[in-house]
This record gives structure tokens, sequence and C-alpha cells, in this order.
């Protein structure tokens, strides 16, 4: 490469080494890659509550102890599951319903007619 040719740190374009900005990625070149990845590093990342691990910010549960973080997300998920719960029981206690009624039917269709007496007595 000449010297006025460079590789972008970010895409691996080749750029003009006096550009500021990267005309395939549009990456500011003029801070250094290493205060980049710390500036964002540090943005994205927080403290576990529990284990005091660093984890994503967005994060719902933690990587390293399984704890499920408070956002907004985890407490959405977990309305959702409580509900999708709620429907299975209460597709249980139909069916539960519905058992017991036919169970009833049954019986009192066999003691009410002739031929089951019949064949007892």
């Amino acid at each position: 490469m000449s010297n006025n040719i460079i590789k972008c740190p970010f895409c691996a374009e080749v750029i003009q080494a006096d550009e500021d900005k990267c005309k395939f990625c549009e990456e500011d070149l003029s801070a250094s890659i290493n205060e980049k990845v710390n500036t964002s590093k540090m943005g994205l990342m927080k403290k576990c509550p529990s284990c005091k691990e660093e984890i994503k910010q967005d994060a719902n549960k933690c990587k390293h102890c399984g704890e499920i973080q408070d956002t907004l997300e985890s407490k959405k998920q977990i309305q959702q599951q409580k509900h999708e719960s709620a429907k299975e029981e209460g597709k249980k206690a139909w069916a539960n319903w519905w058992s017991w009624l036919i169970g009833i039917v049954a019986i009192w269709f066999l003691l009410g007619s002739d031929w089951y007496w019949d064949l007892f007595f």
C-alpha cells in the first residue's frame, strides 16, 4: 500500500489516509479504536445485582448466575408466561368439568335404564 492509502479499522475497506470518516461504514476515524471499543462497551454493559458480573445492558437474564434482571422486557415476558399458564389452567378446568358431566350422565343413563337393572335383579 502506498502512504496515502490505509485500511479502515472497522470495515477493512481501502480508504485515503487523510479522511476523518470512512466512506463505506461511515465510522469516525479521528478517535482511536481503543477509545471507541471501551466507550461503547462501557455504555452497553452493566453489573448483575446478584453476582456482580458484567452483563449486557439489555440482558433479561444473567449469563453467569441465571438471575432474571429487573427490566421492562423481562416483566412483559413474566406477565405473558402467567397469562399463558392461566389459559392452560382454564382449558384443564373445562376438560375436567366435561369429564365429570359425561361421567354423571353415563351413570344416570345406566341406573335409569331397565336393561341394567334386569342384569342384576
